[in-house]
C-alpha cells in the first residue's frame, strides 16, 4: 500500500485529554485540520479506539444535483493566429522590431508598415560574391553554346565531306570496272585475279581491254602484209626484177611486224594479268576504306559532340545553381525587412511559452533562428483559453463538451464556450520542470469575443464533464482508493465501518456513489484507522465471493442479467464492511 494509503486509513493517537467544543465553529475547524495533519504525520496512531473516531469529522450522504467539472486556470489565446516568422536562413539578428501591442491598422498594411528589421550586412556581402561567381558561370555558360554549336557545324561538315568521298570512290569503282561488275563486287565479292576475263566487265577496263586487242589485231594484220611483201620480194629476186638491198629491207619490215605483234599480246596479257586486277581491286579498296572512313568521321563526331554536350550540360547548371543561388540571396535580404500585410494587435512570438520567452525573448538584439515565430496577430474569431490539464483528468475531456470562462480582468463577467482542441501528446514545455508530471494542452474555444481583448489575459474555465440529477454525493476526501476499488468510512453505532463503493462521476469536491452508501449516513473525511492491505485483499476476496461476477473488476463488471442484487448499503448494514479493531 502506498504512503498515501496508509495516511489515509491511519487512526490518530487519544489525545490526553477530550478537547472542549469551545469556540463555535471556528474551534470545529481547527481541530479537524490539526487531526487531519496529524493522521497525515502518523501521530495519532492507535488503531480501534472510539475517541479517536469521534475526533474525526464527518458529513452526510447527500441526495442532489451534482455537476461534473474540471477547472483550470490559463489564459486567452488565438488558436489560429496570423504568425510572421523568420524566413532567412541561420541565424538573425533583429535590429528593429514594432513594440509589442501595437495595433496595426488597415492604413499601416496600405502602406506597408515595417514590422521587423532583421540585419542583412551578412547576406549583402554574400550577395556580392554570388554576382561574381553567376557571371563568371554566365560567360563560360554562352561559351559551351558557342562551342556545342561550333561543333555540331563541324560535324556536319565533315560527315558531308565523307558521304562525299564514298559517293565518289563508288563512282570510280564503277567508272573503271562498269555499274553491274561494281556492284556484284561489292554485294558478294570479286576474284580480281581474273577480272579481265569476266563477262560483266564494262567501263574503263573494257575500254582498255578493247584498245589493246585492237592495237593486237593491227599488229597481225601488219605482221601478215609484211609477210606477204616479204613472199613476194624473194620471188622478184628470184626472176631478178629487185636487188637483194630491197629483199633485206622488207625482211625486216617483216621482223618488225612480228615483233610488234609480240609486243601487243604481251602488252595485253600483262594488262589482264597485273594492270586490270590491280587497278580494279585499288579502287574497289578505295570505295570501302572511304565506307570505313565515314563510319569513323560520324563515331567521331558523336564522341565531340557529347563532349561539347557534357560540358554545356555542366556549365548550364553550374550557371543555373549560381543565379538560384544569387536569387535565394536577394530574397533573403528581402526578407530580413517585414512588412505588414494584416492588421490586428502585435503579439511577439513565444508569449504563450513562458520558458522560450525567458531563455531567448523575441526583442531587438536578439538572434532569432529560421522558422522562428517572431510576431503574431490574433485572429479573434479563434479566440480560446489555452490550458494545462493534469493526465488524470485528460481522459474525462472530449471534443465538443460545454465551458463557462471567466476574466481576471473583467469581474463577475462568464462567457460560454466550448472544448475545441486537445492535444494528444503531453506538453514538452513542462515535460523539463517536472518529468514525473504530465500536462496537456487543451484550448476552450469561446462563442463570445470579450471588448478590449488583450492576448495573454488571465482566464479560468470551468469544463462540464457530466451533470448528474438527484444522485448521491460525498466529499472526494471520504472516498479512499485501492488498487482499483473505492472504499469509505461509515460512522455507525458500533464503530468504524469500511466500506466498498461504486464511484460515478466527480468534480472538484464531491464524488457521485452509484452503490455502497444510503442518504443520511455518515462518513468519515479521514481514516479513523490503519487497515493494512492484507485485510483489504481478503474483503476485496470477500466482495468477489459475495457478489459473484458482479463484483470481479473494481467497479467496472455488470451485475448479470437476471441476478437479484441488494444494495451495498443493504449488505454494509448487515456487516459486509471491514469492522473497526
Amino acid at each position: 500500500m502506498s504512503d498515501a494509503t496508509n495516511n489515509m486509513l491511519q487512526a490518530p493517537e487519544p489525545p490526553p485529554r477530550r478537547a472542549h467544543r469551545k469556540g463555535g465553529r471556528a474551534m470545529v475547524v481547527a481541530v479537524g485540520l490539526v487531526v487531519a495533519v496529524l493522521l497525515g504525520l502518523g501521530v495519532l496512531a492507535r488503531p480501534g479506539t472510539r475517541e479517536v473516531a469521534e475526533a474525526i469529522p464527518t458529513v452526510a450522504v447527500r441526495r442532489g444535483d451534482l455537476l461534473s467539472s474540471i477547472t483550470q486556470r490559463g489564459a486567452l489565446w488565438a488558436m489560429e493566429p496570423f504568425e510572421v516568422k523568420n524566413e532567412v536562413e541561420g541565424w538573425s539578428t533583429i535590429l528593429e522590431i514594432v513594440e509589442e501591442g501595437t495595433v496595426i491598422t488597415p492604413e499601416d498594411v496600405e502602406n506597408g508598415k515595417v514590422l521587423v528589421r532583421l540585419d542583412s550586412s551578412g547576406l549583402e556581402e554574400t550577395e556580392a560574391d554570388r554576382e561574381i561567381s553567376f557571371y563568371r558561370a554566365e560567360a563560360d555558360y554562352k561559351q559551351a553554346q558557342e562551342d556545342h554549336a561550333i561543333q555540331l557545324k563541324q560535324n556536319e561538315s565533315n560527315i558531308a565531306l565523307s558521304e562525299l568521298n564514298v559517293k565518289f570512290a563508288r563512282m570510280e569503282l564503277d567508272r573503271y570496272l562498269g555499274a553491274a561488275l561494281a556492284g556484284a563486287a561489292v554485294d558478294d565479292g570479286l576474284d580480281f585475279s581474273a577480272v579481265g576475263e569476266h563477262p560483266q566487265l564494262g567501263g574503263v577496263a573494257k575500254q582498255s581491254v578493247d584498245n589493246l586487242e585492237a592495237d593486237l589485231l593491227l599488229r597481225r594484220e601488219e605482221l601478215t602484209r609484211a609477210n606477204e611483201a616479204l613472199d613476194w620480194t624473194r620471188k622478184l629476186l628470184e626472176r631478178g626484177y629487185v636487188n637483194r638491198n630491197e629483199l633485206q629491207s622488207d625482211e625486216l619490215q617483216a621482223k618488225s611486224a612480228q615483233i610488234a605483234v609480240e609486243a601487243a599480246e604481251e602488252e595485253l596479257r600483262l594488262f589482264k594479268r597485273y594492270t586490270l586486277p590491280k587497278e580494279a581491286e585499288q579502287r574497289y579498296s578505295q570505295y570501302i576504306e572511304e565506307l570505313r572512313n565515314l563510319d569513323r568521321v560520324k563515331a567521331r563526331a558523336t564522341s565531340e559532340l557529347a563532349k561539347t554536350q557534357a560540358s554545356l550540360d555542366t556549365r548550364e547548371a553550374r550557371y543555373n545553381l549560381e543565379r538560384q543561388r544569387l536569387e535565394k540571396t536577394r530574397t533573403m535580404i528581402e526578407k530580413c525587412v517585414i512588412r505588414a500585410t494584416q492588421p490586428g494587435r502585435v503579439v511577439y512570438g513565444g508569449a504563450s511559452n513562458p520558458y522560450e520567452r525567458r531563455d531567448n525573448p523575441v526583442q531587438e538584439g536578439s538572434s532569432i533562428e529560421e522558422n522562428r515565430t517572431l510576431i503574431e496577430i490574433p485572429d479573434p474569431s479563434t479566440l480560446a483559453a489555452r490550458l494545462n490539464v493534469e493526465e488524470t483528468q485528460i481522459e474525462k475531456l472530449r471534443i465538443g463538451q460545454p465551458a463557462l470562462i471567466s476574466l481576471e480582468a473583467v469581474a463577475g463577467k462568464v462567457l460560454a464556450g466550448h472544448v475545441a482542441r486537445i492535444s494528444p501528446m503531453a506538453s514538452a514545455a513542462h515535460a523539463w520542470l517536472n518529468p514525473d508530471k504530465k500536462v496537456y494542452e487543451v484550448d476552450v474555444a469561446l462563442e463570445e469575443i470579450p471588448e478590449d481583448f488583450i492576448p495573454g489575459m488571465s482566464a479560468t474555465a470551468q469544463i462540464i464533464v457530466a451533470n448528474r440529477e438527484d444522485v448521491l454525493y460525498v466529499p472526494t476526501s471520504a472516498v479512499t482508493r485501492y488498487k482499483g476499488w473505492a472504499f469509505c468510512w461509515v460512522r455507525t453505532p458500533d464503530g468504524p465501518l469500511l466500506r466498498h463503493l461504486e464511484t460515478g462521476a466527480s468534480s472538484d469536491r464531491f464524488v457521485e456513489v452509484k452503490d455502497g452508501l444510503r442518504e443520511g449516513e455518515e462518513v468519515y473525511l479521514a481514516a479513523p484507522e490503519v487497515v493494512d492491505e492484507q485485510r483489504l485483499d481478503e474483503h476485496i476476496q470477500q466482495i468477489k465471493e459475495t457478489e459473484g461476477p458482479a463484483a470481479v473488476g473494481p467497479e467496472q463488471q455488470p451485475q448479470a442479467p437476471g441476478s437479484p442484487r441488494r444494495s451495498r448499503g443493504e449488505r454494509g448494514a448487515r456487516g459486509g464492511g471491514v469492522r473497526g479493531s
